[in-house]
């Protein structure tokens, strides 16, 4: 019959693999491996003192080999642009004209429909006028003459 020990290393190394899993910190997976090394030693019976010992070892040999092995593939992974970071320096084309009266147009750019506004509030655009997108703000391109 299995003891308590059994589930409590079980749950200890299963609830921080999960708990990793949601965060994705690389901090609570050391825990796990402990958990694991400890639920090893208790299949050999060894003494509930070596358990807790091999737990203890088996969390901070983890802490020192895993994490940095975690950041090193962190930094190798490619950043990934967002919608405004790739449109920012793209040639957009104006599809409902910006004037003094009316701010806010609508501007195409990278086949996606955008509200539109001109970097220099003195600026128009007519339509189907190709335009340089400088910058975001919010929802709106921020647009300057090419």
């Amino acid at each position: 019959m299995l003891s308590v020990w059994f589930w409590i290393w079980l749950a200890i190394a299963i609830g921080f693999a999960i708990l990793e899993m949601l965060s994705l910190s690389f901090y609570l997976i050391p825990f796990s491996f402990g958990a694991l090394l400890a639920l090893i030693a208790y299949f050999f019976s060894a003494p509930i003192w070596l358990q807790v010992v091999l737990f203890a070892l088996g969390t901070i040999l983890s802490f020192i080999f895993v994490r940095p092995f975690a950041r090193s593939l962190a930094k190798r992974a490619p950043k990934q642009e967002s919608a405004i970071d790739r449109v920012i320096g793209k040639q957009a084309r104006i599809t409902k004209a910006i004037t003094s009266e009316e701010p806010i147009g609508r501007a195409i750019v990278l086949g996606e429909d955008w509200l539109a506004v001109a970097q220099d509030s003195s600026e128009s655009f007519k339509v189907d006028q190709e335009v340089s997108v400088v910058g975001v703000d919010g929802t709106k391109l921020v647009i300057k003459e090419l």
